[in-house]
């Protein structure tokens, strides 16, 4: 049996209906704050109910975005506003001018008083740059009367949006207490300086995400300084390269569980890590990876990896990367040894798109039996599936055969440019027999011929959306017909045209075959409500 909520336990609940505070930055989004409505109720709580006072307290001081509230605990004639230029001319020529706050008086220790009571209560604290600007002179004397020169000594989450004046004076907000931590700047002196000594500051952080604009050697042996100073880590996000010994120090610890970075170090300098007694990553369930190329990843895996319990694996290779048959087999052979057979849920290893002004690299064509490497990860429910993969209808069947769980299959190409697919429609069935979860799919199919009804009904009723690329059609109606038989829940199907965000006056940007196609397959998506309108009319009859 469960036991009873404490009356503190029930009183948090009730006021957590009131101001919903967001338990993590990752979760609800570093934007989201209460409503004014929320804000009053909560403020009427904690003034004229004496049981909820202190748990509605808790929750309005719970996250702050600025500083003011803070600023109005203390005495109204201890501050003082006075205008600064902050650069720059409006419309009319005139300078721009900002309201920033100054001592008006010396502060003396009653000032603090109030203030010393109501900071323990903020928990998340996010820097937002034109407030930073208006309360930054203050803050360092504000720091001086603060226990231990925190302004909030309780502090578990700090973000810092973007780039701000004086980055050091963010060293009052950073008290041994901060668990989560989130960082948008530019790379400088000041910040490198800062970053280097965060790990001495905050020892107990446990999530990171550091994201510098402008990248330099200074900017990553500060950072590589800052996560080797880290001994309780849970997850770290970067967009920069990692260091060898940055790498092997998060190795090392049995805390991590999520890893996301800009890239990896090239091949060359890679190399195996020392002999330890434990595995290194042994705790890491989530592998994240941009803009990086095969081999790296295949000497990562190789030097780091072996059977670990990785949940999810997410690589997304450069642009220029060229799927052949051997760098891809490699690759698969690779994840196989590396990964636990039994724990990898989702698979996705993306081509990271070419630019503007760049040509896409044609890929060879890559049979259907490389992929039976990864039959292995019975327990898969997403995979994506890089290069160009030709498979047909018995192929796609003896595969999926393998991942029963698998709720969302895509394939980045499953025809050439020029080439009709192998998967027809019946490829469609195949995935709602053998892939019950199955909620979406992605890949070219051949849907000039539609199947004959089947003798023993399938429905995939998870099924939500189908991406087609430009696949062949001729018939609107019939295959309109055959996915409402198949996927009475079907409400999106995505073309070419919806994949690159193209609107009707921009369709010169597609072939004429593929603008043909997609004004077809538009036809199907308007008969396909009617028909599966219809179909959940006969089913209501009952047998006649």
């Amino acid at each position: 049996m469960h036991r009873c909520l404490a009356v503190p336990e029930i009183l948090d609940l009730i006021c957590g209906q009131v101001v919903e505070p967001a338990s993590s930055i990752f979760s609800r989004g570093d934007g989201f704050m209460p409503n004014s409505t929320q804000l009053s109720t909560c403020a009427a709580l904690a003034r004229t109910c004496r049981i909820f006072s202190d748990t509605a307290l808790r929750s309005l001081w719970n996250r702050q975005n600025n500083l003011e509230p803070f600023l109005g605990l203390f005495p109204s004639d201890l501050f003082a506003p006075c205008r600064r230029s902050v650069g720059g001319k409006d419309a009319r020529g005139q300078v721009w001018l900002n309201h920033v706050q100054k001592f008006a008086r010396a502060l003396i220790p009653v000032d603090s008083e109030r203030a010393l009571i109501y900071a323990p209560r903020v928990k998340q604290f996010s820097v937002d740059p034109a407030a930073w600007e208006r309360v930054l002179k203050v803050i360092p004397m504000l720091s001086i009367c603060s226990p231990g020169g925190f302004l909030f000594p309780q502090l578990r989450v700090l973000i810092v949006r973007s780039d701000i004046s004086e980055p050091v004076t963010l060293r009052s907000f950073l008290p041994p207490t901060l668990e989560r931590i989130k960082l948008s700047w530019k790379a400088n002196i000041p910040t490198a300086s800062l970053m280097s000594t965060l790990g001495n500051l905050c020892p107990n952080l446990k999530h990171v995400s550091v994201s510098l604009s402008a990248e330099s050697m200074d900017s990553v042996d500060s950072t590589c300084l800052f996560l080797c100073a880290l001994h309780n880590l849970v997850s770290i996000e970067m967009n920069q390269v990692p260091t060898m010994d940055a790498l092997l120090h998060l190795g090392q610890l049995c805390t991590l569980s999520s890893l996301k970075f800009k890239s990896l170090p090239t091949a060359s300098t890679l190399h195996a890590p020392p002999s330890t007694t434990h595995p290194l990553f042994c705790r890491l369930r989530k592998l994240e990876i941009w803009d990086v190329g095969i081999q790296p990843v295949i000497k990562f895996l190789k030097l780091f990896f072996h059977n670990a319990s990785l949940v999810s694996i997410n690589l997304k290779f450069s642009a220029t990367t060229r799927w052949t048959l051997a760098k891809t087999q490699s690759l698969y052979d690779t994840l196989t040894a590396a990964c636990a057979h039994g724990s990898l849920r989702e698979l996705e290893l993306h081509t990271c798109a070419a630019d503007d002004h760049a040509e896409e690299r044609e890929q060879p064509e890559l049979p259907g039996s490389v992929l039976r490497t990864l039959t292995c990860f019975h327990e898969l429910r997403t995979l994506f599936v890089p290069g160009l993969v030709v498979l047909d209808d018995n192929a796609l069947n003896e595969l999926t055969l393998s991942w029963p769980n698998m709720a969302y299959l895509v394939f980045e190409k499953s025809c050439g440019t020029s080439a009709t697919p192998s998967l027809t429609l019946k490829s469609l069935r195949i995935l709602a027999r053998n892939c019950p979860q199955i909620w979406g799919t992605h890949f070219d199919i051949d849907a000039t011929e539609v199947p004959p009804a089947h003798d023993t009904r399938i429905v995939g009723n998870k099924v939500t959306s189908i991406g087609i690329n430009s696949s062949p059609i001729s018939e609107p109606a019939a295959v309109a017909r055959y996915l409402s038989s198949l996927f009475p829940n079907l409400e999106a199907i995505f073309t070419r045209a919806d994949e690159f965000e193209i609107e009707d006056r921009d369709m010169d940007l597609l072939d004429s075959e593929d603008v043909e196609r997609d004004r077809i397959w538009e036809k199907v998506r308007r008969l396909l409500p009617e028909f599966q309108q219809a179909r959940k009319e006969e089913y209501g009859w009952g047998p006649l």
